[in-house]
This record gives C-alpha cells, sequence and structure tokens, in this order.
C-alpha cells in the first residue's frame, strides 16, 4: 500500500501517519499515564495526583488490582485529580491504571 492510500484510508478517522508508517492520534495526545500505589480502598472512591490534567482531557481507566470482586464506574478528571468510583469498596492492594488523553491543539 502506498503512502497515498494509507492517507487516504485514514482521513477522517482522527488518525494520521508518523513519518515511519505507524498510525498515531491525529486529534487527541498522550499526557500521563501511569499506575496508582497499592492502597487499601475502604470507600469505593480513588483519588489520583495526576499533575497538569485538565477537566476537559480524557481519562481511560482499568482495574489492576483489588480484593474484592469491584469494577471501574466512572472516572473524572478535574485539575490536577483523576476521581475513579468503584462498584465498592475495592479493598486492601486496590490498583489503579490510568491513560489520559488531551485534544491536540
Amino acid at each position: 500500500m502506498t503512502r497515498d492510500q494509507v492517507h487516504a484510508n485514514v482521513a477522517g478517522t482522527g488518525l494520521a501517519q508518523h513519518a515511519d508508517g505507524s498510525l498515531k492520534l491525529a486529534t487527541a495526545r498522550i499526557f500521563a499515564i501511569g499506575t496508582t500505589e497499592a492502597a487499601n480502598d475502604a470507600t469505593g472512591t480513588i483519588a489520583i495526583t495526576a499533575t497538569g490534567v485538565l477537566a476537559t482531557d480524557v481519562v481511560v481507566v482499568t482495574l489492576r488490582a483489588s480484593t474484592n470482586v469491584v469494577y471501574v464506574l466512572k472516572a473524572v478528571p478535574t485539575p490536577d485529580t483523576i476521581t475513579v468510583t468503584l462498584s465498592g469498596a475495592g479493598g486492601a492492594g486496590t490498583q489503579v491504571d490510568y491513560v489520559v488523553l488531551r485534544a491536540v491543539a
């Protein structure tokens, strides 16, 4: 496939092409990636300090570990913080992985 064919195939998808031919997001960039330290979550709410995060960012989270069977209900970005709400208390050793995406200006 030629470069022009690849470019035509990604037009309008929010994807772009790196010089090496690999695909990248054209409308957003990864701002932050991390894993929380293992903690005893007794409330079902985890506040993650992530310096520079904005309320307009998009946050993707996944539950890495928990003692209790719980799932992620929502993740809300606010300035410098990501608040993750679980379906219940995660218990000892609860860890959350997160990725923060920011729109490209």
